[in-house]
């Protein structure tokens, strides 16, 4: 925000930071819609085919994070203009092309990691491990290392890091947690 004096010289200026709803990111209500750059990315459009590809979008029904509310439009939304205002904002404030590609690469790992399924009693596995290998190449990095550290995290526990297992449901929690973490 600036603001001018009675001579229209600059006289002051504020930031002011808005919180982002990053629990929006993994549910929200019937009819909601997610934040829009998820469904921008699908856009038949919006990214060259080797990029999509690598990014494995095809459409907001294949992800479990956009499909619970059953809402992919908004009248009001234009999303080929919204996504085009997208670009024009990110090359405004200088952002390369490489930061872009790991702007939406960590977009799309976040829809994946959503579709990451757990089974198991007390210590979980992945049911469908595809998903974390899908992961690990749209962010590089190593799958075990990804898988390990969701169902087994390590904590402190005195000086010591321990391994501890998760169930099904707790690490299903990790996994939204680390998910609105990327996002955030």
């Amino acid at each position: 925000k600036i603001t001018f004096n009675d001579k229209g010289k600059i006289s002051g200026g504020g930031i002011n930071s808005y919180l982002l709803e990053k629990s929006r990111v993994i549910t929200r209500g019937e009819g909601e819609r997610s934040f829009h750059i998820f469904y921008q990315l699908m856009l038949p459009d919006s990214l060259p085919e080797n990029t999509r590809n690598l990014l494995k979008l095809r459409s907001p029904d294949d992800f479990k994070y956009l499909n619970c509310s059953n809402c992919y439009k908004v009248e009001s939304v234009d999303d080929k203009a919204e996504w085009e205002a997208t670009l024009l904002a990110m090359r405004t404030l200088g952002f390369s092309p490489d930061d872009q590609d790991v702007l939406f690469r960590v977009v799309a790992a976040c829809l994946h990691l959503g579709n990451l399924e757990f089974e198991g009693d007390e210590t979980s596995k992945v049911k469908n491990p595809e998903v974390i290998d899908i992961v690990a190449d749209i962010l590089e990095i190593d799958p075990v290392a990804l898988n390990h550290s969701i169902i087994k995290p390590k904590i402190l526990a005195g000086r010591d890091l321990v391994e501890k297992a998760m169930t099904p449901a707790n690490a299903a929690f990790s996994r939204d947690a680390l998910v609105k973490a990327l996002y955030g």
